[in-house]
C-alpha cells in the first residue's frame, strides 16, 4: 500500500456472521479473520464501492466484539482504505 498517495477512501464494513441451528459460525469467523489479517489488497465486488472507483481495499484493523446472547452469531467491524493496483512498466 502506498500511503502517501492522495484520494484514498476510508471504508468501514459492519456485519454479522450468522450460524445455523444455534451453532457458532467458527469456520466462517476464522475465514473473515484470515482475510482481515492478510498483508495484501483485497478485491472488492460492490456496485456501490465500484461506482466510486474502489476496486481494492487494504485492511487497517478489525474487531469482533462479543455480544450478549449472541450464541449463533458474530458481529464484526473492518476498517480499511481504498487501494489502487500498482502497474509497473518494464522497458
Amino acid at each position: 500500500k502506498e500511503y502517501i498517495s492522495k484520494d484514498d477512501f476510508q471504508v468501514t464494513i459492519n456485519g454479522i456472521i450468522a450460524g445455523q441451528n444455534g451453532q457458532y459460525p467458527a469456520a466462517e469467523v476464522l475465514a473473515v479473520q484470515r482475510m482481515a489479517e492478510a498483508p495484501v489488497a483485497i478485491p472488492v465486488v460492490s456496485r456501490f464501492l465500484n461506482g466510486m472507483g474502489i476496486y481494492n481495499i487494504v485492511v487497517e484493523d478489525y474487531s469482533m466484539p462479543q455480544s450478549a446472547g449472541g450464541i449463533n452469531r458474530q458481529d464484526f467491524t473492518i476498517n480499511a482504505i481504498s487501494d489502487e493496483p500498482l502497474e509497473l512498466q518494464i522497458q
